[in-house]
């Protein structure tokens, strides 16, 4: 049985990379998006008072195809921006409102559902494991047992 596995994270830079891979759980176990949402603000608005502020961040994807709980292979995507603590737009979810993608003025909470899926991490993580198991010798094995598209 293949299994592929995905864990993502917002990290910004100012705080050492948080929340990192704790994204999901950043204001506790059972906080919900807007809980995440308003513990990075405050930790934000501790290094800095301008509520403008730009703080450099990406969002980062790790996808590990795993058979037989043996790891085949990894591989990793970012896509590079900047959070602040105004929140815009209400599309997506988690950090997506707080989170602009550079080369844009809309963050991911205010783009289109499609223009945020050609850019996200994820998609980019997809885009290099598509790309091992449509080239890679390792992968025969794998490809023999899924069908790719394309």
């Amino acid at each position: 049985m293949l299994v592929l596995a995905d864990d993502s994270g917002l990290e910004v830079d100012i705080l050492n990379k948080e929340p990192g891979v704790r994204s999901a759980r950043y204001a506790g176990e059972d906080a919900s998006d807007a809980d995440n949402r308003k513990f990075l603000k405050d930790r934000l608005r501790r290094v800095s008072t301008n509520p403008g502020q730009f703080f450099s961040a990406r969002f980062r994807c790790c996808l590990a195809l795993i058979r037989d709980g043996q790891v085949l292979h990894v591989t990793h995507g970012t896509i590079e921006g900047h959070v602040s603590t105004i929140e815009r737009g209400r599309g997506g979810f988690g950090y997506d409102a707080m989170f602009t993608p550079q080369g844009y003025n809309q963050t991911f909470g205010e783009l289109p559902a499609e223009t945020k899926n050609q850019l996200s991490h994820r998609a980019h993580a997809l885009e290099s494991m598509q790309k091992w198991l449509k080239s890679s010798p390792e992968a025969l094995i794998v490809n023999a047992h899924i069908a790719l598209p394309g």
